[in-house]
């Protein structure tokens, strides 16, 4: 249990969230169309042949390296290309932060503990913990499937998390865009919503009394 919310007798000892399209908006049309530009392939021909498969799963638990899915992907689309193309394209899929978020992390920072839990790969973090620590920087600790080895909505992802932050599930509240994984949370007892936007974020937080 977290110093912080058990002095302030606060209803939940964590916040998680989700990153993609809950902190930072991504979508792959921006890789797609990356890639296209950088090469003498369309983007129809990306969009089309790109597959989000069992490796690129394998990829975000760490199961292969960054060299290993580029050499993966080289074979599925039948191109020449190099590494550098493929990384600048893979981390053009970020779009930014939405409107509305930062104050709101602003306002919990000071009462609770913060954390992320993203389901991830090692280009994508080493990218946005970089770029975006505007956002980050609330963040007491990350956690990314590549490194926990596991995936939304394992339950044993939730488990690793709970255990390392020492929070109990009831005392979690957990926001993500993914029905699956917030019902994934949930199943072991997390305080999980599907959130689209911060605007939902804020009127959930508002129901709880955490904001007002």
């Amino acid at each position: 249990m977290d110093q912080k919310s058990s002095t302030l007798n606060l209803p939940y000892d964590a916040i998680v969230f989700d990153l993609g399209n809950v902190l930072i908006n991504y979508t792959f049309t921006r890789t797609f169309e990356k890639w296209a530009d950088l090469t003498e392939y369309s983007f129809d021909f990306f969009q089309k042949n790109y597959k989000f498969d069992s490796v690129l799963y394998d990829f975000e638990i760490g199961k292969l390296s960054s060299m290993d899915y580029f050499t993966y992907l080289t074979e599925v689309l039948g191109i020449e290309w190099d590494f550098s193309i493929f990384k600048l394209g893979w981390n053009n899929i970020h779009l930014g932060i939405p409107n509305g978020i930062l104050p709101i992390l602003e306002q919990l920072e000071s009462k609770y503990p913060l954390y992320i839990l993203s389901n991830t790969n090692a280009l994508h973090a080493s990218h946005w913990k970089i770029h975006f620590t505007q956002i980050t920087r609330f963040f007491k600790q990350i956690f990314c499937s590549h490194e926990m080895k596991c995936h939304k909505p394992e339950s044993k992802i939730y488990s690793k998390l709970l255990n390392q932050i020492n929070c109990e599930p009831a005392r979690t509240l957990f926001f993500d865009d993914v029905p699956n994984n917030v019902i994934g949370a949930q199943n072991i007892g997390i305080d999980a919503y599907i959130v689209k936007n911060p605007s939902e974020i804020y009127q959930i937080l508002i129901k709880k009394s955490i904001l007002s």
